[in-house]
């Protein structure tokens, strides 16, 4: 024990010691003002369109910017135009006849980049191609939002942008992307294609040398830090000359930087943990918690890999009916969260006639027999008559979740599954990944993405801010060697759900919609595929110095950053 403590002494005082130094090398002058920002996981590209990890999509949003997103009041604000499109002012106009929207929007005079270029339709034109051109590996969810395109084009002047979308799109504010700078990135990337490489191939993405945002890319020490510059020609006063992003692999180092005044903000540190640390040092710290609609879920995996069992949903039911997600609640959580009853729980979209699953494990011993599956004295539940398995096939089954320090509750909620599970005779075994590893594409021989394992405990989310939300379950998003970032591991695959899914996207009325919304969260409890265990609260730490703090999992979370400021 003492010499586990000492390791971790040390490696608190390494990383102080090249904090200081990045600092250091950062300021280059005492005076300069330095907000530093603690994570435990690295992104793979400082660009999302090419990765499904939320590091990446968290931290394109300090140097680049939409031309609209919501803030954390849920209300749509200019970022790079001055006015925003609508439908009575012409810029949104929803076409009956061809079923399209299209959407017209002018980029601000002050909108440029931070070599001093404009802003213009090229630098959209130049994302929608990407998307279009088969060889980039860009994820459809990452690109307005999964919203299918027909065209980017410019108006009248290369500040005018016209945007059609392939479908009606009632909620087109949610459909909007990050552009990319058209005069630097064109001729290499055609250069690239010509070679049979897509964008995701090109290095800028790790050295982006322009931004449209606060602040500019300015290096990146792998495995150590990321380094932020302010970007003189944005259009706003930004308080901070630098954003240092550093990286520990134990949160354990982040508290004991957080205490000792060495690093000023982190979201690395669970709720619980987050509420004791602040608790025991009020005079320092200081904490935000809110609902972004963030879930951890027990997924099922019904594909060619997982265990058999799993294809049939009494299975799934009768595993959902062994968890009590109200002793995580209570006892992991102490009650700071609540069980989700539905994907759209917390919205006001859920519908109250969701059926819901009760822990019950009796009925889910006799859900299993049902299904084929008991103990018929041998000591071990197995099959019996089920079609397509061979008899005393035993239901023993694997799991995995997320490693590292960073990501405790997800390892202690899954030994408690597992724990449950062994209550009803079913023998459970707990891999860990690094979460960059369980969501790497297939060609990586992800785990998630090639189903190695029948349950995954899993972080999701369900938007807060709109119905239009990204289905995770699709039939056409299930990971393959042609579909390479497929997310739909799981293999969940239900025709009449993807058909509910495009109404939410396409029809204009608000009825319709939450018709569709309804149907979708019976058949997702009847089939129970997923089981939403808790909701997920981030817990915001910081140095209590800090002003003006707010962040929120928007399309444009760090809105207030260029107001974030240290108390004189």
């Amino acid at each position: 024990m003492k010499g586990h403590w000492l390791r971790v002494m040390l490696i608190v005082l390494i990383s102080s010691l090249m904090l200081s130094v990045v600092v250091g090398a950062a300021s280059g002058q005492e005076e300069r003002r330095v907000l530093r920002l603690a994570y435990t996981q690295e992104p793979p590209i400082l660009f999302d369109y090419f990765s499904d990890l939320g590091v990446a999509w968290n931290l394109m949003r300090i140097h680049s910017l939409p031309p609209w997103g919501r803030d954390g009041a849920g209300t749509v604000v200019g970022k790079l135009v001055d006015v925003l499109p609508s439908e009575e002012n012409g810029g949104v106009v929803h076409n009956l006849e061809d079923g399209k929207t299209i959407v017209s929007f002018t980029l601000a005079d002050w909108a440029i980049w931070s070599d001093g270029t404009p802003i213009t339709a090229a630098d959209f034109e130049l994302v929608f191609d990407v998307s279009k051109d088969g060889l980039s590996n860009m994820l459809e969810f990452r690109f307005v939002n999964g919203a299918a395109l027909d065209s980017v084009a410019q108006g009248e002047t290369e500040k005018d942008v016209i945007i059609t979308f392939s479908f009606l799109q009632p909620d087109w504010t949610t459909a909007t992307f990050v552009p990319l700078p058209n005069h630097l990135l064109r001729e290499d990337y055609e250069a690239a294609l010509a070679e049979g490489r897509g964008m995701d191939t090109m290095e800028w993405l790790r050295a982006p040398v322009v931004s449209n945002g606060p602040f500019l890319f300015a290096e990146w020490d792998s495995g150590s830090f990321i380094r932020y510059t302010r970007n003189e020609n944005y259009a706003g006063d930004v308080w901070f000359d630098d954003v240092v992003i550093s990286f520990y692999p134990d949160n354990t180092v982040i508290k004991q930087l957080l205490v000792n005044g060495e690093t000023d903000w982190t979201f690395a540190i669970p709720i619980l943990e987050a509420q004791e640390l602040v608790n025991e040092n009020s005079e320092i710290l200081a904490l935000d918690t809110f609902f972004s609609g963030g879930r951890m879920e027990l997924r099922f995996n019904q594909g060619p890999n997982g265990h058999p069992a799993l294809r049939d949903s009494r299975v799934r039911q009768a595993l959902s009916m062994a968890v009590d997600r109200q002793f995580i609640v209570d006892e992991l959580y102490d009650g700071n969260t609540a069980i989700p009853r539905s994907f759209w729980d917390g919205t006001p979209w859920f519908y109250e006639g969701t059926p819901q699953t009760a822990y019950d494990p009796e009925g889910a011993l006799a859900l299993l027999e049902e299904a084929g599956w008991y103990d018929d004295g041998s000591g071990v539940i197995a099959s019996h008559g089920v079609e397509g398995v061979e008899d005393g096939t035993e239901l023993a089954l694997t799991s995995a979740t997320y490693a590292g320090g960073g990501f405790t509750q997800y390892q202690d909620v899954l030994l408690v599954v597992q724990d449950m599970l062994s209550e009803i005779g079913i023998d459970v075994t707990i891999t860990h990944y690094a979460v960059n590893v369980i969501h790497a594409p297939f060609s990586t021989d992800s785990p998630y993405a090639t189903g190695k394992h029948d349950l995954f405990v899993q972080g999701w989310g369900v938007g807060t801010s709109t119905i239009d939300q990204l289905e995770l379950w699709s039939c056409d998003s299930i990971p393959s060697e042609e579909n390479d970032t497929g997310w739909n591991g799981i293999h969940a695959c239900y025709p009449e759900m993807d058909d509910l899914w495009d109404v939410l996207g396409t029809s204009l009325s608000a009825d319709e919609r939450q018709d569709a919304a309804n149907q979708i969260q019976t058949l997702m409890a009847e089939e129970a595929f997923t089981l939403f265990i808790v909701n997920l609260l981030p817990a915001l730490t910081f140095n209590a110095q800090l002003e003006n703090v707010s962040w929120h999992v928007t399309d444009i979370p760090w809105h207030t950053l260029p107001e974030w400021s240290f108390a004189e």
